[in-house]
């Protein structure tokens, strides 16, 4: 019987729908994946960086939203929390900062924002002070389309020999990072653009949605890596995150501070708790570019995933 007052397939007005599901999704996929064949770095003291600097040692930031001498950044965000990575190393898991060369344990008097590659006093200290820790961070910066164009693409962040690194309130890294890209970056972005085909009969639907893989890289090696990495997934299949059912647990391992909230699930357990609908990689085409400035290597790779839809 048709019910002529309720939509098909919608519950809520705040319900987590297929294109956030796909690309948050695909997001998490790519960025667990890149850990799992290495793509991360882990930073121990001391380590140089790659043209001089110290990439253990952190910058003050001046950030509108805290207190002068609240919050310190490395020269790199995307920070790694996660554990259990298969791969031939391990990436640091944080136990604690210097500063003045003193250790103090994670604890109550700061935190670690990861995604932001930061570390939060409560209580400012003194823009003097010189603060270092021991992390691994994430070469490999996956990011959500939407609204990320704003935002300021981000070179030459392994420099650590430039002065504006430590210049307070000056320069490239005078921009907050949540309104940089770090590159190279895969940006996953949805079209609006699909069609819906039968599944069986009895109900069902096949979605098929165009998807944009934006890459930026500073080198031409790192753009052709990722072009390969997007393309070379044609045919294959996954489960997408039930984001409804990880909102109402209250499952997604970082708090609103990019903090890792206690009994985190990573990816592989996050996916048998909460797996969703089945996905597949189809029709994947490469194009190059044309840079919009010298030094950057750009290509998008378009796709069309299709999205199993078994309840409606």
């Amino acid at each position: 019987m048709n019910d002529y007052t309720s939509f098909k397939g919608v519950s809520s007005f705040d319900q987590s729908l297929i294109t956030d599901e796909l690309v948050g999704g695909l997001v998490d996929w790519f960025d667990w994946c890149f850990l799992g064949i290495g793509g991360f770095f882990n930073v121990y003291i001391p380590t140089s960086g790659n043209y001089g600097g110290s990439q253990h040692v952190l910058r003050l930031t001046d950030d509108p939203y805290f207190s002068g001498g609240q919050t310190w950044e490395g020269f790199r965000g995307n920070w790694v929390y996660e554990t259990g990575i298969s791969y031939s190393y391990q990436p640091i898991q944080i136990s604690g900062i210097y500063v003045n060369n003193s250790f103090q344990p994670l604890g109550n008097s700061y935190y670690i924002n990861y995604p932001l590659g930061r570390v939060v006093f409560n209580n400012p200290i003194a823009s003097n002070s010189t603060v270092s820790l021991e992390y691994s961070y994430k070469f490999f910066n996956v990011y959500r389309g939407d609204a990320q164009w704003f935002r300021q693409l981000m070179t030459d962040s392994f420099r650590l020999d430039s002065p504006d690194f430590f210049q307070y309130g000056s320069g490239v890294w005078s921009v907050l990072r949540q309104e940089r890209v770090e590159l190279p970056a895969l940006i996953v972005d949805a079209v609006p653009r699909r069609r819906i085909s039968p599944y069986q009969l009895g109900g069902g639907s096949w979605v098929h949605q165009d998807l944009h893989f934006y890459i930026l890289a500073e080198t031409s090696f790192d753009r052709n890596f990722l072009v390969d990495v997007v393309t070379l997934q044609q045919e294959k299949a996954i489960n997408l995150l039930d984001r409804n059912g990880m909102n109402s647990a209250n499952a997604f391992p970082l708090d609103y501070k990019g903090v890792p909230q206690s009994g985190f699930l990573t990816y592989p357990a996050l996916m048998n708790q909460y797996g969703g609908h089945y996905m597949r990689f189809e029709n994947m085409i490469s194009q190059d570019i044309e840079s919009i400035a010298p030094g950057l290597y750009m290509a998008v790779v378009r796709a069309t995933p299709c999205v199993l839809l078994s309840e409606i």
